[in-house]
Formats: structure tokens, C-alpha cells, sequence
């Protein structure tokens, strides 16, 4: 369940901050992306602690570093790109993730 909500939240972050390169952004934009990116590490993180697959801790740290810059742009393209290619990065390791067969949890043998 983590595991999708935090791929849908990632998904809208990218998308966002996509819209963000657009001339006239609305101004509350870059705090949508903030609460976007940040859902979307910890939601990851969390996916991570039940599922165990490193993925997901590396996607949410991508993302994770993403959101300060997406929300302190404030008009500079190159950090909001930035932020947009670390986020796409997180998003495709969170998709990675989550398309791969689950393996099953065997009990340690004594």
C-alpha cells in the first residue's frame, strides 16, 4: 500500500515540477512540490522498512533531495531541473520497484 501511494505521490511531484518550467507557474506551486516530494520519500522509506528492497530507500532519498531544491527554486531553471532529474530518478527506481516479482520470505532453517 506504501508502495503505491508513494509511486502516485512521486508521479505528481515529476509532473509538477515539469509543469514548473512553464512561464507563469501559480505561486504555490513550489510548496505543492515540497509536500509532494516529501510524501513521496517518506512513503518510500516506510515501503522500504515492510519490503525490505534497497530500491525504495534509494528512491526516497532521490526524491528526498529533490524537494528542497523544487521549493527554494523560485524562478532558477537549472536548480528546478535539477530537482526534476533527481526526482525522475527517484520515480523510476520506485517504479523498478515496485514491476519486479516479489520474492517470497523463507524462515532462517536451524
Amino acid at each position: 500500500m506504501f508502495g503505491t501511494l508513494a509511486l502516485f505521490a512521486a508521479l505528481l511531484f515529476v509532473a509538477s515540477a515539469l509543469f514548473g518550467l512553464t512561464r507563469r507557474p501559480h505561486a504555490s506551486l513550489p510548496l505543492a512540490q515540497l509536500i509532494l516530494a516529501l510524501a513521496a520519500s517518506a512513503l518510500g522509506i516506510l515501503h522500504w522498512r515492510a519490503s525490505g528492497d534497497t530500491r525504495w530507500l534509494v528512491g526516497g532519498v532521490l526524491l528526498l533531495g529533490a524537494a528542497v531544491p523544487s521549493w527554494a527554486s523560485r524562478g532558477r531553471r537549472a536548480v528546478l531541473i535539477a530537482a526534476i532529474v533527481c526526482g525522475l530518478l527517484g520515480t523510476a527506481l520506485y517504479g523498478a520497484a515496485s514491476a519486479s516479482p516479489k520474492k517470497p520470505v523463507t524462515p532462517a532453517v536451524r
